[in-house]
């Protein structure tokens, strides 16, 4: 969902965009809320802080003000910048860690793995959502992004990075939580994946055109669009363009 080599000239270009399209803020607190829930289905009886990891331009804490804003690169409307494979807190301080559209954008997930169990408090865990491989998302993403892959046969889980936003595959989440769930499983076992679905908001979020495509339909019309998502899950699995992962740490 990035476009620039530059984290602040990239983030100074999307908030504007934010800013301007009512729909996509809406858009952004619904998931924000969806994401939300699961920490208090999962974590409510674990102790800690919460940090987003990979924040942008639309963090949780506009949300929830008790989500600490992070991002790799600063940002004036951010809290402070954390490494997402280096998270310098203090360790078993963490209840939980979100991330919206940024996991697929770490050139070594590995280190975010073993970062994450060391900030992380025992019964804490991480909530993420991510580029969905149904259908359309296979057709779509990779004709969309000329910065960012859509590989699902990508070898290894490292991605070449050429700057704090390039280079990521969106197809990262397939490959570690899917295709090769029994190799994260034996690398860490102590991050369990307890709970995964897709979000069914495909419909506003096309029409919305995200922070880089021009939004397709007025205003007006996104009523009519939330009201007919999740109708059918047979359709948001192969029209999803979007899911979450909770893992938990043991």
């Amino acid at each position: 969902m990035h476009e620039s080599d530059h984290g602040d000239e990239r983030i100074d270009k999307h908030l504007k965009v934010y800013q301007f399209k009512p729909v996509l803020r809406k858009l952004f607190g619904d998931i924000h809320r969806l994401l939300m829930s699961k920490d208090k289905k999962w974590f409510v009886d674990t102790p800690g802080c919460r940090i987003e990891l990979g924040a942008g331009v639309a963090p949780m804490r506009d949300s929830f003000p008790d989500v600490e804003a992070t991002d790799v690169v600063p940002a004036a409307h951010l809290d402070r910048v954390i490494d997402a494979q280096n998270i310098r807190v203090a360790p078993g301080s963490v209840r939980s860690l979100f991330l919206q559209n940024a996991f697929h954008h770490l050139p070594d997930p590995e280190s975010f793995f073993r970062s994450a169990q060391i900030a992380l408090a025992p019964g804490g865990g991480i909530i993420m959502v991510e580029p969905y491989w149904g259908l359309l998302a296979s057709v779509v993403y990779p004709r969309l992004f000329k910065e960012e892959g859509f590989d699902k046969r990508q070898k290894s889980w490292n991605t070449l990075m050429r700057g704090p936003i390039n280079g990521a595959n969106q197809a990262l989440s397939f490959i570690i939580f899917e295709r090769d769930k029994k190799i994260f499983e034996s690398k860490f076992p102590d991050l369990k994946i307890i709970d995964t679905g897709i979000f069914p908001n495909y419909p506003r979020y096309l029409a919305s055109g995200g922070l880089n495509f021009p939004q397709l339909l007025p205003d007006r019309a996104f009523e009519f669009l939330e009201r007919i998502e999740g109708v059918s899950s047979l359709a948001a699995r192969v029209l999803g363009l979007h899911h979450w992962i909770v893992i938990r740490k043991s």
